[in-house]
């Protein structure tokens, strides 16, 4: 099977399309696109999307296509990777500051709405947008948030943080508290579709009436 591997070009970034919304970063500022904006994408028609994402802020939302395209912009834009790499139904896309320390980088991952999604982040802000998928999503250290349009389409959600907070959105009224420095929620429903998010240290927030935009 052919594999098609599309990188990012840090020395000469491609400039992007402006991004419509505005972006913020874990400290609540409004990050906007500049001049050292870099854009990757790739065809993909598959249902299969494997996130690999290690230190930055992230935007995982619908792209008008079907395709996945990665734009990154920030202070240490040209410290940071991303990759597409499509292998059939399947894409593992990766990104992320190559820092440790002092990374200033957002990424906007645009995904085909229809996709099932499982995301491995390490540090920083993930927000995804409402899909019509099931999302797994973990996080080593930051905050994790998740939209869904509703809770009807759903059989299991379950959010867990190790240390922080769970918001469970419409899917009850308050989390179990774990350890006393933790959270947990645990729901089942009639849908068919799953939610399983995990955050070791920091907060996960389940928002209702994802409009498929990142909110």
């Amino acid at each position: 099977m052919n594999k098609r591997i599309i990188s990012g070009v840090f020395a000469c970034g491609l400039l992007g399309a402006a991004v419509a919304q505005e972006s913020r970063n874990s400290h609540g500022q409004v990050l906007q696109p500049s001049s050292n904006e870099r854009r990757t994408e790739a065809a993909f028609k598959g249902n299969d999307v494997q996130l690999e994402l290690g230190v930055g802020d992230f935007d995982v939302v619908p792209a008008a296509a079907d395709k996945v395209v990665i734009t990154w912009w920030g202070r240490t834009a040209s410290e940071s990777h991303a990759k597409i790499d499509v292998q059939g139904s399947k894409v593992v896309v990766s990104a992320g500051s190559d820092r440790h320390n002092n990374a200033d980088v957002h990424f906007r991952i645009e995904l085909p709405q229809r996709v099932d999604i499982v995301a491995n982040a390490k540090v920083g802000e993930v927000k995804i947008s409402a899909f019509g998928g099931s999302v797994d999503a973990d996080l080593g250290v930051g905050d994790l948030q998740v939209a869904v349009k509703s809770s009807g389409p759903y059989g299991s959600v379950t959010a867990s943080a190790g240390v922080g907070d769970v918001e469970p959105g419409p899917f009850g009224s308050e989390a179990k508290r774990t350890h006393l420095v933790g959270a947990k929620l645990d729901f089942r429903g009639s849908g068919n579709r799953h939610l399983k998010l995990h955050v070791g240290t920091g907060d996960v927030k389940i928002e209702s009436g994802g409009s498929g935009e990142t909110i």
